[in-house]
């Protein structure tokens, strides 16, 4: 009988320590960039239909950037894949393409070196890489050095500019290990029906999601007008980045947790 209350007791306070820690990160804690509460998710939709969503495309994200007053800064991302030779076995591993201000709007500082500016996204700028803090650990032993040095990838070579901190996570790309500039020269950069870059935005002061919406459909409005073959019925969605992150995963975390 001792033995039976014993287990019981050690799976019962295993399994909620565990299941809290999940809350807790998950739900409870801010996320880990500054001012979080004014991150947002922007998609674009169907006028009538808001879970509809889809990515934007690059040409619009430029027009709510440049039309937006609702916003301090408008910065976009795109999942990539990169094989990685030279240091070790050919490796493929999960990157990222971002906007130059992507970091800076998050408000997080390299560990190492410097990040992405304006210059770093002209058509036919150098190749240069900002690197995962477990990047830099795993593959290049931690070295203090790195500023400089190449990498090769996707066969071609890149020059390091930076190191991420230990504690910078961002969930929709959570596991990417290379962080690159995006090229405003891109194939799909002038396509407005090619809907392929996630957008996040810092909300100005004092100015909520939902008047950041009604700014944004404005600005679709218009864009509808001015592009009915592209734009027409189109609207756009405002989602605070914490509900887009754990959105999906938070009943099942709250019956869990309850259950446990």
């Amino acid at each position: 009988f001792t033995a039976v209350v014993l287990l019981t007791l050690t799976l019962g306070i295993g399994a909620n320590t565990a299941i809290f820690t999940l809350v807790d990160a998950a739900l409870l804690r801010p996320l880990p960039y500054r001012e979080p509460e004014r991150l947002v998710h922007l998609w674009e939709t169907h006028r009538g239909d808001v879970d509809d969503r889809s990515e934007a495309s690059y040409p619009d994200f430029l027009d709510w950037r440049a039309q937006s007053r609702s916003f301090t800064a408008i910065e976009g991302y795109d999942e990539t894949n990169l094989t990685v030779t030279g240091d070790g076995e050919p490796l493929m591993l999960r990157g990222a393409r971002v906007t130059p201000g992507f970091f800076a709007m998050l408000g997080v500082t390299p560990l190492l070196g410097r990040a992405f500016d304006v210059a770093d996204a002209v058509a036919g700028g150098a190749r240069i890489v900002m690197l995962s803090h477990a990047y830099w650990q795993r593959r290049l032993g931690g070295d203090p050095q790195v500023i400089g040095r190449p990498l090769t990838l996707d066969g071609r070579r890149y020059r390091i500019i930076g190191v991420l901190p230990p504690a910078f996570h961002f969930a929709p790309v959570d596991d990417a290990e290379l962080w690159l500039p995006l090229d405003q020269a891109a194939s799909r950069a002038s396509e407005r029906f090619n809907h392929w870059l996630n957008v996040v935005g810092r909300l100005a002061q004092r100015v909520s999601p939902d008047a950041a919406r009604s700014d944004l459909s404005g600005i679709m409005r218009r864009l509808a007008a001015q592009y009915p073959e592209t734009n027409a019925g189109r609207d756009v969605a405002v989602v605070p980045l914490r509900e887009q992150i754990v959105g999906p995963v938070r009943p099942t975390l709250l019956v869990l947790f309850g259950a446990v």
